[in-house]
């Protein structure tokens, strides 16, 4: 077998919602996510809040609408205004303002009140200028942000979409965005493990592994820490080797006899 036969992963060309809706054919995919619920909670509960199982999907909250168009922002600027909509409303009080947002929802965009709007511009703006004294950006030619891979891991089809990802030919390097209350470095390395962060790291990973052989040990994964108040601090870091081991042995257990049988 060369090192063409050996590829089983492959870049998605699906939209996001169909990626997150795992919508596209074949068997159900084992996603960062679900393989937290499985190792936290059961397979039981993975399968249930799996987007295939039929249960339906987690309503969002105005925090969660806010954290994802603040990743948006910084990751994808070209897609916000086609998927979100500002609203001049102090809160959906009237039925002229309730219609408003449910018109926008409806349309299958996301509303967003613009109190809330200005200071998320505020904070990616000076976030943006934090990342650029620290020599990251996360905009460029020379990656890709929210590209989706499929791929395969010991014998379960698995699904990745890291923030940002670059692939070179000396080797790759993952970046991974996350809003945070607290950016010191200690809260950051407790906020890994409790939000199973340590699991993506292990499937993106495998993820670029499967995708790209070659690249196998050469595999950098940082994570972009952000404040979204002021005064907007900014933590770059990296897992120990502990804390990488951790994350391998979990996503591998997630990959156990109890998913191969559930699903």
């Amino acid at each position: 077998m060369d090192e063409q036969d050996a590829v089983t992963a492959r870049i998605l060309s699906v939209p996001a919602a169909e990626y997150h809706a795992d919508a596209w054919t074949g068997p159900p995919r084992l996603s960062k996510s679900i393989a937290h619920l499985i190792v936290t909670r059961s397979a039981l509960h993975g399968w249930h809040a799996h987007p295939r199982s039929g249960n339906p999907p987690t309503v969002a909250s105005q925090v969660m609408d806010e954290g994802r168009l603040t990743h948006d922002l910084l990751l994808t600027p070209h897609r916000v205004a086609a998927e979100y909509v500002v609203l001049d409303v102090e809160e959906y009080r009237s039925n002229a303002d309730k219609a408003a947002r449910d018109e926008v929802i409806a349309s299958g965009r996301t509303p967003i009140k613009a109190k809330h709007f200005a200071p998320i511009i505020e904070a990616v703006g000076n976030i943006t200028k934090r990342l650029a004294a620290l020599g990251i950006s996360l905009l460029g030619p020379e990656g890709a942000n929210e590209q989706g891979i499929e791929f395969e891991d010991d014998g379960v089809l698995c699904k990745g979409m890291p923030d940002r990802l670059i692939l070179g030919d000396k080797g790759a390097t993952i970046i991974e965005v996350k809003t945070i209350n607290n950016a010191h470095p200690d809260y950051c390395r407790r906020q890994m493990t409790a939000m199973g962060y340590d699991i993506g790291e292990a499937a993106y990973r495998a993820a670029v592994r499967e995708l790209r052989p070659d690249l196998a040990g050469r595999i950098d994964h940082a994570f972009v820490f952000c404040e979204l108040t002021a005064p907007w601090g900014v933590t770059v870091g990296r897992s120990s080797g502990a804390m990488r081991a951790r994350g391998e042995l979990l996503w591998k257990r997630a990959r156990g006899p109890d998913i191969r049988t559930m699903w």
